[in-house]
């Protein structure tokens, strides 16, 4: 048993390293909208913890009430237009503490429906 042991953990000692530039999804891991996913789904996302998800649901809530996102002015706001708040990775730049890296990172993860289902 213990040589069995010794053979496996030289083995694992031998496997090439994960890189950080690894874009390869873990087996059973789903995609991940950041317009609709709760605070604690987001954490399941790479170089994403608590205090950036939340950050990531309070941004995308409080640009909904803007009347420059919803419509593209503040003169005319409609109140109508159910635009999600992240169209591309690139748009979870706005959220304090992601950075072009992390988009990167957390890219493979995510998904974008063209409108919110609420």
């Amino acid at each position: 048993m213990v040589a069995l042991w010794m053979v496996m953990g030289a083995a694992a000692l031998h496997a090439p390293a994960s890189t950080a530039t690894d874009s390869r999804k873990p087996i059973g891991l789903n995609t991940v909208d950041p317009n609709i996913a709760p605070w604690w789904e987001l954490t399941v996302l790479p170089r994403i913890g608590e205090t950036i998800a939340r950050r990531i649901v309070n941004f995308r809530t409080s640009s909904a009430s803007d009347p420059l996102r919803v419509s593209g002015s503040w003169d005319d706001p409609d109140p109508n237009v159910d635009e999600p708040t992240f169209a591309s990775p690139a748009d979870l730049q706005g959220v304090r503490g992601i950075g072009p890296k992390t988009v990167e990172r957390i890219t493979p993860w995510l998904r974008f429906e063209k409108s919110p289902p609420y």
